[in-house]
C-alpha cells in the first residue's frame, strides 16, 4: 500500500485512520507539549512514525483528568 496517490499526495484519511490515531496525536500535543507544526511537530512526528498524515489536526483541548 502507498502512502501518496497518483499526485504525489497522501489520501484524506478516513474516519477509521482518525480514530486509530488520535491517541497518538494526543499523546504528541498534550502530554509530549509538541508543536503542531515543525520538524519535531505532531504533523512531521505522525508522517515520520506512523506513516500518517496529519495536514488537518487541529487541537481543540488537552483534557486532563485525575481521579
Amino acid at each position: 500500500m502507498s502512502f501518496l496517490n497518483e499526485a504525489g499526495k497522501a489520501p484524506n484519511p478516513s474516519e477509521a485512520d482518525w480514530d486509530h490515531h488520535k491517541e497518538n496525536i494526543r499523546i504528541l500535543y498534550c502530554i509530549e507539549d509538541r508543536d503542531l507544526k515543525g520538524p519535531n511537530g505532531v504533523q512531521e512526528m505522525m508522517k515520520r512514525g506512523h506513516q500518517f498524515d496529519a495536514e488537518y489536526v487541529v487541537i481543540v483541548s488537552c483534557w486532563l483528568v485525575v481521579i
